[in-house]
């Protein structure tokens, strides 16, 4: 899931094949950029919880061409929403399972940057507060792809909660997609997430949750 923001801007030589303008949300745009072998996909505009869906499919119809690398321009993106910045990382994951390429962020502000750890970042918050310090890896990387797995998904506006009950961390994750019949999954995420899921949680699963559906995992508050 790793993705690797750098500073400065995408040099003009990889973007000088094929270009396609698309015109995703009134909030967002989108320039794409078909190299020999370098993707470059250039973001304005404002990225939240709406314009993420779009955002994420876009860069999924890129991935498709299987290109040796993609890199994703934010100097003219503003992240208005924490939790919207998922989509990277969701998009990374993906890169990373197939096509198995390298998603590299380019020269996001300031404070997007800041955002782009922000699953980190709230979890550090929650765990600091309650001198949790070994927490901090695990719970990241779970409420990581427990966020990743709605915008891959179920492409909804979702509400993050990290709750200490002890001796047990509570991570939840509640959209408004509809949960598939059937008992809690084993595998509604399939792939490398749930495999991290399964071996960090102690316990994780989906329960319904009011038009929409919750997702929680649980892990050891030592």
């Amino acid at each position: 899931m790793a993705f690797h923001p750098v500073e400065g801007r995408v040099p003009a030589s990889l973007c000088d094949i094929a270009e396609t303008r698309v015109e995703m949300v009134s909030r967002i745009t989108c320039q794409v950029h078909d190299g020999a072998h370098v993707t470059v996909v250039r973001l304005a505009g404002t990225l939240d919880m709406i314009s993420m869906r779009e955002v994420y499919a876009h860069l999924e119809r890129c991935l498709a061409r299987q290109p040796d690398a993609l890199v994703v321009d934010l100097a003219e993106l503003a992240v208005h929403d924490q939790l919207a910045v998922s989509v990277f990382a969701a998009a990374a994951r993906h890169a990373a399972d197939w096509p198995a390429v390298p998603l590299v962020l380019c020269a996001p502000h300031p404070e997007a940057a800041a955002l782009l750890a922000g699953c980190r970042e709230l979890v550090a918050d929650a765990c600091a507060r309650w001198n949790l310090p070994d927490a901090v890896g695990p719970a990241s990387v779970v409420l990581s792809e427990l966020v990743g797995n709605v915008v891959r998904h179920a492409g909804t506006p979702m509400q993050v909660t990290v709750t200490l009950r002890r001796p047990w961390l509570h991570l939840a994750v509640v959209d408004g997609a509809a949960a598939r019949p059937g008992p809690a999954g084993q595998r509604d995420e399939g792939g490398r997430g749930l495999l991290l899921v399964r071996e960090l949680a102690d316990r994780w699963g989906s329960a319904p949750a009011g038009d929409g559906k919750a997702v929680w995992a649980t892990l050891p508050a030592n």
